[in-house]
């Protein structure tokens, strides 16, 4: 990629990512499901924030802390590029490729 993160808004349905690299991700208003898909051997931080749905991970090494009802920040491993989903009326899935 080119050192930029990567960004997504005003999604209708589910939305799936396969993969980021060290410029982080967001995602921001999606009415369906969100499901990121990391490479085995990525280390980041993510913030999650405003969904309706669940948050759930399948990523051994993965901490989770809830802040709010709505609201969860955590890291994979030793944390790095960001990752940032908020406003999601569905479920967030994180987990490896």
């Amino acid at each position: 990629m080119n050192g930029k993160s990567v960004s997504a808004k005003s999604i209708s349905g589910d939305f799936t990512i396969s993969g980021i690299d060290d410029a982080g991700l967001r995602v921001n208003s999606v009415s369906g499901n969100v499901y990121l898909r990391l490479p085995n051997d990525l280390n980041a931080e993510f913030s999650i924030s405003n969904t309706s749905g669940a948050v759930s991970s399948k990523i051994e090494g993965l901490t989770i802390d809830k802040v709010s009802v709505t609201n969860y920040f955590g890291h994979i491993s030793s944390g790095g590029p960001r990752i940032v989903v908020s406003n999601v009326s569905g479920a967030v899935v994180l987990q490896r490729i």
